[in-house]
């Protein structure tokens, strides 16, 4: 999927690409990540988890209406291994920071976390 395709998901779209990357079922451990900012920092924390792809990255939320609501969230991954599987990249070779970024109605802090962890793990640019 492209990032405009994944910008473009319904709420329930969202979800079931979220459950698919995270393994998270909906049940006692999961409810609405687009809606549920604890269910979103779930997906928020998958950088600290070393099992994770997107291990080693940097999650940045940006304020909207004079800091008073958070509805844009960027990750920014610097990985070794995306360099090695990238075609021409020679061993040895710097990869550049992966930018991934999701800006939503004000509000929507959890929705906005939950489009870059899916644009993320899809590798959409």
């Amino acid at each position: 999927m492209t990032h405009d395709e994944i910008l473009a998901l319904t709420d329930e779209e969202l979800i079931i690409k979220a459950q698919a990357f995270s393994g998270r079922r909906q049940g006692k451990m999961w409810s609405d990540p687009v809606h549920d900012l604890l269910d979103a920092w779930w997906l928020f924390e998958e950088i600290y988890n070393k099992k994770s792809p997107l291990h080693g990255g940097a999650w940045v939320l940006g304020t909207v209406s004079d800091g008073k609501d958070c509805s844009q969230a960027t990750l920014l991954l610097h990985l070794p291994w995306r360099a090695r599987i990238r075609k021409g990249m020679k061993a040895g070779k710097v990869d550049p920071v992966d930018k991934f970024q999701a800006t939503t109605k004000k509000g929507e802090m959890a929705r906005a976390i939950t489009l870059v962890y899916v644009t993320a793990m899809e590798d959409a640019k």
